[in-house]
């Protein structure tokens, strides 16, 4: 579960920092919308990259909560921010569904902790809690 958590907070952190990049720099580009609801659909296995695999040191819950309220908090704020008329002008690749603007990206790191959190009430079934 653990690993689970840090590697939502490492995912989250990094989808900040690319759309905040590609918003300064990266040319106005048209993606065409991206049924990215899929991605509760564990059935369909996605590799992560390995700048997204948590790391073997367990850290601890408030440690890892700390990351998450951090990096929640910059998604939402980089969403306030920037209207969705701006954020759709631009994109950036996803290594599952291809070109999509940043204005999807905000929801799909929804979708993808919400498939998580299914992984981890496996996990907690498979250990009896």
């Amino acid at each position: 579960v653990n690993q689970v958590l840090e590697h939502l907070y490492l995912m989250e952190n990094m989808v900040v920092n690319m759309l905040q990049h590609a918003l300064e720099t990266g040319e106005v580009e048209e993606a065409k919308k991206r049924r990215i609801e899929a991605t509760v659909n564990r059935d369909i296995k996605v590799d992560a990259p390995d700048e997204l695999l948590p790391s073997d040191e367990l850290l601890s819950i408030e440690t890892i909560k700390d990351k998450l309220v951090t990096s929640h908090k910059q998604l939402a704020d980089f969403a306030q921010e920037h209207s969705a008329e701006t954020l759709i002008k631009k994109a950036l690749p996803h290594p599952a569904f291809g070109l999509m603007s940043l204005e999807q990206w905000i929801p799909f790191v929804g979708y993808h902790e919400v498939r998580h959190t299914e992984q981890i009430r496996e996990v907690k079934a498979d250990i009896g809690l």
